[in-house]
């Protein structure tokens, strides 16, 4: 069976993540040691960063922002690289809007209203999967809104 879909981008920090071509054939045979995903310091506090930002509207994306930014700073790898991922899909959310934005100044009705669909759906959707899977493996959720299109390394 394939590995998952976060393990092909080489998104996952910590314990367990993609050999690099540099440790050599010898490390990447040996099966990773994966820490069992309650003993992963943060892993609430990431979980809940990921639900804010849906839960909490535009007030819960402001909040996820600044705690990125600013008032976090956290050292534990898991929320520090949860915090980054926020950061980056609400980036991709901004383009997402932005395109919407000039698709309907330009009276492109139907391609705006399927980029603002698409903008709704991962604000809505994408958090939750992202808080479920942070929870479960204790491991970054990167959000694949461009890396659907991007081929992963192998």
């Amino acid at each position: 069976m394939g590995r998952f879909y976060q393990d092909e981008l080489g998104s996952s920090l910590g314990p367990g993540a993609a050999p690099s071509p540099a440790t050599g054939a010898a490390a990447a045979a040996a099966p990773p040691q994966r820490v069992p995903a309650a003993a992963v310091p943060g892993r609430t506090k990431a979980t809940f960063l990921h639900l804010l930002v849906p839960i909490g509207g535009p007030v819960g994306l402001a909040i996820s922002v600044v705690v990125g930014l600013f008032a976090g700073r956290d050292p534990r790898p898991l929320v520090s690289g949860t915090e980054r991922a926020i950061l980056r899909f609400v980036a991709q959310l901004v383009v997402l809007l932005v395109v919407g934005v000039t698709l309907t100044l330009a009276e492109q009705k139907q391609w705006a209203i399927a980029t603002f669909s698409v903008m709704a759906g991962a604000y809505l959707f994408l958090p939750v999967v992202a808080a479920v899977w942070t929870y479960a493996t204790g491991r970054v959720f990167r959000y694949p809104l461009w890396d659907l299109v991007r081929r992963p390394r192998r």
